[in-house]
């Protein structure tokens, strides 16, 4: 375990080299539909956000080892469970790591907030280690997060059966993809018609008509259900500021084709 000085830290919106985002082997996964557990090997918390932080501790183990603990949305307010309130359904989640300086032990908290939870006493330091979203039935969504990667237990729906035509047609990512988001990891379903060759195009949110990321082309056929596998990376950058931001725009060159359906197999967003 190490102390950095509080002049590490960058003014707001300084870059993730800065010691206070030092982090190594961060994992966060869901283990059952309503709790995560997370360990990591090294892990840089702080005592606020950037511009404003006067202590950063800097928590490494050596050899392999992690640190490690848990969080269960169902547990109440306090260290373990939510940092304020009650659940809530079809809500995105923070997922904070907390560290007590005084008896060094290790938490973690669900918050609503954004950017800096509400501490329980004695948790001084917090570091922010991503996002986990409670669906409509109150179960998290199945994940895990390796550093700043993640990826969805069961791929989540962007649309379902659309009839492509060469019109640009706009869709919303799924809530389980945070605001900040850097890249989407997308897969299409199986599409359902054919006849003639044709180009399936992925772009960015019509806040940037024309910039096209990704496309596949569909060699002609009469067969129906042709499999479409391929894996999308739909790069977000800058990264999403807004709902407004939060899709895509999906079209083909040629009209007829049957259905589609898209899906978020996960994303990229630093922590």
């Amino acid at each position: 375990m190490g102390f950095l000085p509080a002049s590490a830290a960058p003014a707001a919106g300084g870059g993730g080299s800065s010691p206070i985002y030092y982090k190594k082997k961060v994992k966060v996964n869901t283990t059952r539909a309503i709790a995560l557990a997370i360990e990591f090997e090294a892990l840089a918390l702080s005592d606020g956000l950037p511009g404003s932080i006067t202590t950063t501790t800097l928590l490494e183990k050596a050899n392999g080892s992690v640190y490690s603990t848990t969080v269960d949305i169902t547990a109440g307010v306090g260290v373990g469970g939510l940092d304020a309130g009650a659940e809530a359904s079809s809500t995105l989640y923070s997922v904070f790591a907390l560290y007590n300086p005084t008896t060094e032990a290790v938490g973690a908290v669900l918050s609503t907030a954004a950017d800096e939870p509400t501490l329980p006493s004695g948790y001084t330091l917090f570091r922010k280690v991503g996002e986990v979203y409670n669906d409509s039935s109150s179960d998290l969504v199945a994940m895990t997060r390796v550093d700043d990667n993640v990826y969805f237990e069961q791929p989540q729906n962007v649309f379902s059966n659309v009839a492509l035509d060469a019109n640009w047609d706009a869709y919303s990512y799924p809530p389980a993809i945070p605001l900040g988001t850097e890249e989407v990891f997308l897969t299409s379903g199986r599409f359902a018609g054919g006849g003639t060759a044709f180009n399936i195009q992925v772009l960015r949110p019509s806040s940037d008509p024309g910039y096209e990321v990704a496309s596949e082309n569909v060699a002609s056929s009469s067969t129906t259900n042709t499999a479409l596998h391929a894996l999308y990376r739909v790069v977000d950058h800058p990264p999403m500021v807004s709902l407004g931001l939060g899709g895509l725009e999906v079209r083909c060159n040629g009209t007829g084709f049957g259905n589609l359906s898209c899906f978020a197999r996960g994303y990229r967003k630093a922590i």
